[in-house]
């Protein structure tokens, strides 16, 4: 029985041999393309799990083959900007960054005029001849000559 079990195994193995010989004579006579046609590709793929797939592509040679340019001329770009500038609120920005610059200048604005009012009132309290007087309130803490 072993010496039967044997002869079957090489039998076997030399049938599998010859129908994989075969096959690869069969795709050298039948193009493949049209042995792809013949096949139900989407039937198959759906079969396959995609990150199977995905582990045995060379990505760089799948980028590498694809035209930037023609791409490019394809996209709605016009589309795509007016999409990433319509999440922005411009009007929220303007106004803050407005704000906050007006209300720098308004201090400095005030600062300066303290400072100008108090210029000014020295110049008249010497023409009337008046001593004394502290007129440096506030004009510190408005900003003036701060840096």
């Amino acid at each position: 029985m072993t010496r039967l079990r044997r002869g079957a195994e090489a039998a076997a193995r030399d049938s599998a041999r010859d129908a994989f010989r075969f096959g690869l004579q069969i795709l050298d006579v039948i193009p493949i393309d049209e042995l792809v046609d013949r096949m139900p590709i989407e039937r198959i793929i759906e079969r396959i799990p995609i990150e199977y797939l995905l582990a045995r592509v060379d990505m760089n040679a799948l980028l590498a083959q694809i035209d930037i340019e023609a791409l490019l001329e394809r996209m709605d770009i016009g589309r795509i900007v007016n999409e990433a500038i319509s999440g922005i609120d411009f009007e929220g920005l303007i106004r803050a960054s407005t704000a906050s610059v007006g209300s720098e200048v308004r201090d400095a604005s005030r600062g300066g005029a303290m400072h100008a009012d108090a210029t000014l009132a020295r110049v008249i309290d010497r023409l009337l001849r008046r001593s004394g007087r502290d007129l440096d309130v506030g004009v510190a803490a408005a900003g003036v000559g701060a840096t």
